[in-house]
């Protein structure tokens, strides 16, 4: 029979030491994954604003020729160039409501339009807050709010609607708008 000091044990398993550093590692790639998520979903939501604030300049526009009224002529907002907040209440004898509730009434938007909008967290973390309309000379300006803008986003909104609409800066720095689509 052999002696109990001359039996060696076969240890099966791993090494604690072993465990730590697939830890680690399997620490490492979640963070980086939820990392990369992040940013898809904050570039999911700002396409989400950018083809709103289209959508709502092209049913202005189609609600003017439409109707051939236009709800734009407000007198209100910043200099009385527009209304400010899209889901805000106009100041006009003609549209006592607010826009989204002209477009929505007549069947050019659907309820809830600026509700169902990512919200404007560098501002006051509202979804009301999302869109601006404002005049700009002849044109209009549909303001919107970016969670995460990319340097095209930047590049485009500093190379096109500030040197169109010299009030753009101010709208910029006052509401965090990061990007404007202009139209007729």
């Amino acid at each position: 029979m052999p002696k109990l000091k001359d039996m060696r044990f076969k240890q099966s398993g791993f090494t604690i030491i072993e465990l730590i550093v697939v830890i680690v590692i399997i620490g490492i790639l979640v963070t980086l994954t939820m990392v990369t998520y992040g940013g898809v979903q904050a570039r999911s939501r700002d396409t989400i604003v950018k083809n709103a604030a289209k959508q709502l300049a092209t049913e202005l526009l189609r609600y003017s020729s439409d109707t051939g009224n236009t709800p734009l002529q407000t007198g209100g907002g910043y200099n009385g160039t527009g209304i400010g907040w899209v889901s805000s209440l106009i100041v006009d004898p003609n549209y006592p409501v607010a826009i989204e509730t002209v477009l929505t009434n007549g069947g050019y938007l659907p309820a809830g339009f600026t509700k169902g909008l990512p919200a404007n967290i560098k501002y006051n973390n509202s979804s009301s807050s999302t869109l601006m309309l404002y005049g700009c000379g002849s044109k209009y300006v549909v303001y919107y709010s970016l969670e995460a803008p990319t340097p095209s986003d930047i590049a485009d909104f500093n190379n096109n609607v500030i040197p169109a609409c010299p009030d753009a800066s101010t709208v910029q720095s006052s509401y965090n708008m990061q990007g404007g689509y202009i139209f007729n």
